[in-house]
């Protein structure tokens, strides 16, 4: 884990307006194919993906998932990238949510180089 920090929730979010969570700063770096671990599963909790920077080397189509994607329901819709690309999601009222009890998961279609920092809180 990079730091920890603390995150104060603003805006329209599932969760109470105004709570204080623990949020971890976390960096990426795989070069593989298929579903790519960014959060392990607890047991019995969620995990709230809140701000994001990846950088991908090529051509890929991504998606997240809550849990591996074979049995997992899709947290978005397929990113198609057609070259080396980038992704930044830094808006306080976005958030990502997996099932309760499932890891954060990045799936790719292709063997490509990513990298970056995901910024979640498990709840």
């Amino acid at each position: 884990m990079a730091r920890e920090e603390f995150y104060r929730i603003r805006g329209n979010h599932p969760l109470a307006l105004g709570t204080i969570l623990g949020a971890s700063q976390d960096i990426v770096n795989f070069t593989g194919t298929g579903d790519q671990t960014l959060v392990t599963a607890v047991a019995g909790r969620k995990i709230h993906l809140l701000k994001l920077l990846l950088v991908g080397a090529g051509a890929s189509n991504m998606r997240f998932w809550s849990g591996a994607s074979v049995d997992a329901a899709s947290l978005s819709g397929q990113m198609n990238f057609s070259g080396p690309w980038s992704l930044a999601l830094d808006n306080d009222d976005f958030s990502i949510v997996t099932d309760s009890g499932d890891g954060l998961i990045l799936s790719s279609s292709v063997d490509i180089q990513v990298g970056g920092w995901i910024k979640y809180c498990i709840v």
